[in-house]
């Protein structure tokens, strides 16, 4: 894969401090760019030291080091890696993912999140937004080569887990990788394996149990 970064490959091993590094200059570019324009609880979102991040700063690296590093053989240009983020809100790691020259699609319900101009905040950094909801992607089945969803299922009862579990492997290629994270395991423990896989991550971090799972995609 042809990144404008420069990343150690599998041999030498991506280095989640490094990935952490990179992701705190996205942060302070882009707050410093649109502070005026977020709510006060957007912009600790994006304030990495915060109380709010403390998750965040594991999920966030962790998530993306599975694509780069499942994705290191790939000879296409990263802009040709066509990649969704459910549940985006306005936050750095959907920035940051176009930071990495991905074709970076970004899904929120704007019936719950409408604090911000989603569409417009995330045009502006050439991301496409769409306004949709989780349990019926408007996507056709393998749209995308990477899926995430970044803490948002631990907040949904156990229906809802499976129908957003189920569309987000449906609209990634069989190929491809759909990542999922939580920062509170007490909803999502029906879907942690009982040995995980060597990419899977089941951990106590401050003191919550959190998770973070890869799922093949193509599967509904």
């Amino acid at each position: 894969m042809i990144l404008h970064k420069q990343w150690a490959t599998k041999s030498g091993g991506l280095k989640l401090n490094a990935l952490l590094d990179d992701l705190k200059y996205t942060s302070r570019r882009v707050l410093s760019e649109y502070k005026d324009e977020l709510q006060p609880e957007t912009q600790a979102a994006f304030n990495l030291s915060s109380i709010i991040c403390q998750t965040r700063r594991w999920e966030w690296p962790w998530a993306l080091q599975q694509v780069l590093e499942h994705a290191d053989d790939e000879e296409r240009p990263s802009e040709d890696i066509k990649v969704l983020d459910i549940g985006s809100g306005f936050r750095p790691f959907t920035l940051w993912l176009h930071d990495f020259l991905f074709n970076v699609t970004a899904v929120d319900n704007l019936s719950w999140n409408t604090k911000e101009d989603l569409a417009g905040l995330l045009g502006r950094n050439g991301i496409n937004f769409v306004n949709a909801d989780a349990r019926d992607l408007p996507f056709a089945d393998a749209s995308f080569d990477y899926s995430f969803c970044i803490s948002v299922i631990e907040h949904c009862e156990k229906d809802v887990i499976e129908q957003i579990i189920s569309e987000g492997r449906r609209v990634t290629k069989p190929d491809g990788l759909f990542i999922v994270t939580v920062d509170s395991c007490e909803r999502v423990e029906f879907l942690l394996p009982d040995e995980p896989a060597p990419n899977d991550i089941v951990c106590t971090l401050f003191g919550i149990p959190v998770a973070g799972i890869v799922f093949d995609g193509g599967v509904g």
